[in-house]
């Protein structure tokens, strides 16, 4: 497995990663640490709406969320990428 770092607005349906930093102004970060975007929590892209701008997330198994792509793009998370290893060079 390979692990990259991507805002939460970049990544793929069904993809799940691990939050690593919230960075937004304190008012707006107080209300996301309530609903549940703490560093370490597990998140998962459930869908997008149909132009992208509106992502339902889970996180942890027990909240579930729509957020806007644009506080989407402040949320940076760690995922892992499957590496092939039958490829030959």
């Amino acid at each position: 497995m390979k692990i990259d770092f991507c805002k939460l607005s970049d990544m793929h349906v069904g993809q799940s990663g691990t939050i690593v930093g919230v960075y937004v102004d304190q008012p707006l970060r107080s209300r996301m640490t309530s609903m549940g975007f703490n560093k370490g929590s597990n998140i998962t892209i459930q869908r997008k709406n149909w132009f992208g701008h509106v992502f339902h997330i889970v996180i942890d198994q027990l909240t579930n969320l729509v957020i806007r792509k644009v506080d989407a793009s402040n949320i940076w998370v760690r995922v892992e990428i499957p590496v092939d290893t039958n490829d030959e060079i």
